[in-house]
């Protein structure tokens, strides 16, 4: 099965074949495992929300088209799990983000100083809004394209820049309350 693409071995599997099926997950689980541990930010919830997103997946394989690529179809289905998740525990933002890798720096006070700087940036885009946060997190931490982040999120990339617009607004206007204007 190595030499069929996702969207073959969705194929298959829409008419029935669940080792089609069983092959995607093997292919896909790290991506969409990723993904969800992007946007909740723990272990144990991104592997809960990847194991749903493979078992709407496969509950709803019918409403996959096939002439679309299958991993943005099932990259949006965690997406939106992930959405819910953390719009269940809302009231209760981590500030506790895990710390971004570092360069290492000569100072030890100057690498001190980074990590800081990163903590708190870290923290403010976490108090921004659902979707501008995972926009964010997408094409930074991620480091996918326009397009790539819009079908994730399930937007058109025009209404994608608007989120972009206000992520980066709300973010500026975030840091600069803190005082941090100058990062």
């Amino acid at each position: 099965m190595t030499d069929l693409t996702d969207e073959d071995l969705a194929r298959a599997a829409q008419g029935g074949d669940a080792r089609s099926f069983e092959a995607l997950v093997g292919r896909l689980e790290r991506p969409v495992y990723g993904l969800c541990r992007l946007m909740l930010r723990d272990a144990h919830e991104a592997a809960d929300a990847t194991q749903e997103a493979f078992l709407r997946a496969f509950k709803h394989l019918e409403r996959y088209d096939p002439s679309r690529r299958f991993s943005p179809w099932l990259m949006t289905i965690a997406s939106r799990i992930c959405h819910d998740m953390r719009e269940k525990k809302r009231p209760n933002p981590s500030a506790d983000a895990p710390a971004e890798k570092v360069a290492r720096a000569p100072d030890p006070a100057a690498i001190l100083s980074t990590r800081e700087d990163v903590r708190r940036v870290r923290a403010a885009i976490e108090r921004l809004p659902g979707r501008e946060r995972d926009a964010i997190a997408l094409f930074v931490e991620k480091g996918l394209g326009a397009s790539e982040v819009a079908e994730i999120l399930d937007v058109t990339t025009s209404h994608l820049g608007v989120i972009l617009f206000r992520a980066k607004a709300r973010l500026r206007q975030i840091l600069a309350e803190k005082g941090l204007q100058n990062l």
